[in-house]
């Protein structure tokens, strides 16, 4: 997997509507995917996913949101 494609799905909540995620191998595949659902579907993120890493700094115990 080299792409993806993030994008919202309005019709039938009870059957998994929300967010929904694709994975291409080439950008003309993900070119041809956005073109097909661009004018029915909110597209949020589209684009080459980069290898990353994660390194534990500390250890979280809680989270608490900032207002």
């Amino acid at each position: 997997m080299k792409y993806i494609l993030v994008y919202h799905i309005d019709e039938y909540p009870e059957m998994g509507g929300g967010l929904y995620l694709e994975r291409f191998e080439t950008i003309e595949q993900l070119d041809v995917r956005v073109m097909e659902i661009y004018n029915f579907h909110d597209i949020h993120l589209a684009g080459k996913v980069e290898e990353f890493k994660y390194k534990t700094v500390d250890v979280v115990t809680k989270i608490v949101r900032e207002e």
